[in-house]
């Protein structure tokens, strides 16, 4: 990315290298969007499955923790790193659906107004379980975030 990214995909993860995976695969292509993701102390098992993950998306680049700290504060340390005009945040077990790269392409043409890191907001996430089925959005998660 040789100019500053229009996006900065915000995502703290722990522990869920697969559902990472899923989001990944769903982001939509663009050259102007970065994506940091902030691992947030796996155990050492996922930590392969999760660098190859974030090795093959080349608009990403990771963060690893050395102490498990929470999501709010592996946000906060990708929000120190992101260069995009637009955040854009998400977990490990969400995904994007294809409307979304309509969604970034009306932003990405939005001039004038506001500045540097301000948010972009979508309701209705959808997110997977471990096992790949769908989780309603407020019910907990039952492991890393």
């Amino acid at each position: 990315m040789n100019q500053e990214p229009a996006f900065s995909l915000i995502v703290p993860h722990r522990g869920t290298p697969r559902l990472l995976a899923r989001l990944l695969a769903s982001v939509p292509r663009r050259e102007d969007t970065e994506i940091i993701i902030v691992d947030d102390c796996s155990s050492p098992a996922s930590k392969q499955e999760l660098r190859e993950a974030v090795a093959a998306c080349p608009q990403a680049r990771l963060i690893e923790l050395q102490e498990h700290k929470g999501a709010g504060h592996a946000r906060n340390v990708a929000l120190k790193e992101a260069r995009g005009r637009w955040l854009v945040f998400a977990d490990a077990d969400d995904y994007f659906t294809p409307p979304m790269a309509e969604v970034m392409e009306r932003y990405a043409l939005k001039r004038g107004g506001g500045g540097q890191n301000e948010p972009l907001v979508v309701k209705n996430p959808q997110r997977f379980n471990a096992g790949g089925a769908t989780t309603p959005p407020g019910h907990p998660r039952p492991r890393g975030y």
